[in-house]
């Protein structure tokens, strides 16, 4: 059960949740007192865990996409562009 848990522990397993901004609200504040409890820099603590989350897109290696998919994307754009120019004349 979580009450149980050490503390630290705790912290480990919530922290990526945490990061990526996964826990509901309530959970959010409570990570955030434990954290400022079991650490005398606590702020400095969570943003770390907020920093790291943020690098995490920029490890994987670039890939570039099929054509096929690339197209889709494209024409996709080009079609929401479009509605926006149609939506912008209505105003």
């Amino acid at each position: 059960m979580r009450q149980t848990m050490p503390r630290k522990k705790l912290i480990s397993e919530q922290a990526a949740l945490y990061a990526l901004d996964l826990l509901a609200t309530d959970e959010a504040r409570a990570f955030e007192q434990l954290v400022t409890e079991c650490f005398d820099d606590g702020a400095r603590v969570l943003k770390e865990f907020e920093l790291v989350v943020g690098c995490i897109g920029f490890t994987a290696p670039e890939q570039t996409p099929p054509a096929a998919i690339r197209e889709k994307l494209l024409a996709r754009i080009d079609l929401e562009m479009e509605k926006r120019r149609i939506r912008n004349k209505r105003k």
